[in-house]
């Protein structure tokens, strides 16, 4: 048997501190199944083991709700499941029975995010960098990239450029190019994307 010495909440779950042996970390629904009181004994292993077997009901539950708000990849579940204390088998059946029923689908994800971003005037490397953030595969990522259009992405640079003309200034001209080119390829455009996209918001301003 453990004391319990320290309940603490946290997003989706509750951890508790014992007095021989590492925290356990309970999903918040389970916890309020079965609370534990502060300085109570608590059998670790039968608590476990009754977590394991509750958890993967209410696993896919939880992961249901985090895609109630927008589509996410399968690592950002499994991600928030693990941060809610589910164990490895809830969390993976969780997330086949979610990928049997279409809700997720890491291949669709990319390419929404994809086409999203670039409509909002990001480049390529930008949004490569943020599908890898959320554990999209590469070639995934490679195979939604290779969809924007070509032009449609130049356009979208000049576009930006041209805004970004309004707003920076720089010690004098070349310094304001210098620092536009930079801003452009912190949005993602390679050097060749945003030295065109300069010569042509210049040409229109």
């Amino acid at each position: 048997m453990s004391i319990v010495l320290d309940i603490k909440r946290q997003r989706g779950a509750v951890r508790l501190t014992l007095d021989d042996g590492p925290a356990l970390l309970i999903p918040t629904p389970l916890y309020r199944e079965r609370t534990v009181r502060l300085g109570s004994d608590l059998d670790v292993e039968a608590y476990r083991a009754w977590m394991a077997e509750r958890g993967r009901a209410l696993a896919l539950d939880t992961a249901v709700r985090y895609l109630a708000a927008r589509p996410r990849t399968r690592w950002e579940v499994a991600q928030r499941l693990t941060q809610a204390g589910y164990g490895a088998d809830a969390c993976e059946q969780a997330l086949a029975r979610l990928e049997r029923g279409g809700y997720l689908n890491d291949a669709q994800f990319a390419d929404m995010w994809t086409q999203t971003r670039a409509g909002r005037g990001f480049g390529s490397a930008r949004i490569a960098r943020e599908l890898a953030e959320k554990g999209v595969e590469r070639q995934q990522a490679a195979d939604a990239l290779a969809q924007v259009d070509a032009e449609d992405a130049q356009r979208a640079a000049k576009i930006q450029a041209l805004k970004l003309l309004r707003r920076v200034h720089g010690r004098d001209e070349a310094d304001t190019r210098r620092k536009v080119i930079a801003a452009l390829a912190r949005r993602g455009y390679n050097l060749q994307q945003a030295r065109l996209a300069l010569a042509q918001a210049l040409k229109e301003t």
